[in-house]
């Protein structure tokens, strides 16, 4: 695995949370963010990994400006890391009501 630190270069002194709302949209658009940029780091020779990772601005364009992310930092309602990966960190596994019942119903199509 390769981590790299993102410079923020902000002027902002103190992060404000983000409500429950802005905490949901920032974290899909991050999300889908590194999405993206996971598959273009594969294949890259050492020194364009580390070119790419230390100046992650200047090769993506739509990289989320750190003051967005930080602000999910202070939030009270952004889940912890064992509550993120409780819920993300395998496949969901859910138990329908309908799967339960003996004998299984005929599929309805």
């Amino acid at each position: 695995y390769y981590a790299s630190f993102v410079n923020t270069m902000s002027s902002v002194d103190t992060m404000d949370a983000a409500d429950a709302t802005t905490i949901l949209k920032t974290a899909t658009e991050l999300n889908a963010f590194m999405r993206k940029v996971g598959p273009t780091l594969i294949g890259q020779s050492e020194s364009e990994l580390r070119k790419r990772l230390n100046a992650m601005d200047a090769f993506y364009e739509d990289m989320p400006a750190p003051e967005v992310v930080l602000s999910l930092v202070p939030a009270d309602d952004a889940p912890s890391l064992d509550e993120y990966l409780e819920l993300f960190d395998e496949p969901v596994n859910i138990d329908l009501d309908s799967e339960r019942v003996w004998p299984m119903q005929p599929p309805r199509f």
